[in-house]
């Protein structure tokens, strides 16, 4: 019983791993009420379950640091902090990085979709 406690364990580390997030990412985000989108752009660095990266309209302007970055289980979690800082949750699917801001009290619901862009 305690080797396939210790496979099972094995296996969960190298699932969380499989994902990786690194590298350009294109998109647009905007309200959530579809009042608008305009073009964005992630540059993401991941080191295991770590994430940090940059955030910006373009490939060339890149104003913004990610924290408090995470890859899990699929779910790339990170803040960021630009009029307020704002917390996302963002789902894998494919080459599509796609969800929303939680938002804080007085904060409107912000969406991102994002491809990842061929180097």
């Amino acid at each position: 019983m305690k080797r396939i406690s210790i496979l099972f364990t094995c296996l969960l580390c190298l699932l969380q791993g499989a994902v990786d997030v690194s590298g350009r990412w294109s998109g647009t985000i905007g309200l959530a009420a579809g009042e608008g989108s305009q073009p964005i752009q992630l540059v993401l660095h991941q080191d295991g379950t770590k994430l940090t990266g940059t955030v910006g309209p373009s490939a060339e302007i890149q104003p913004v640091s990610l924290q408090d970055g995470s890859v899990l289980s699929g779910v790339v979690h990170f803040k960021y902090e630009r009029f307020g800082v704002f917390t996302f949750d963002l789902t894998l699917n494919d080459n599509r990085l796609s969800g929303h801001n939680v938002p804080l009290e007085g904060q409107p619901s912000v969406t991102i979709s994002v491809e990842r862009v061929a180097d």
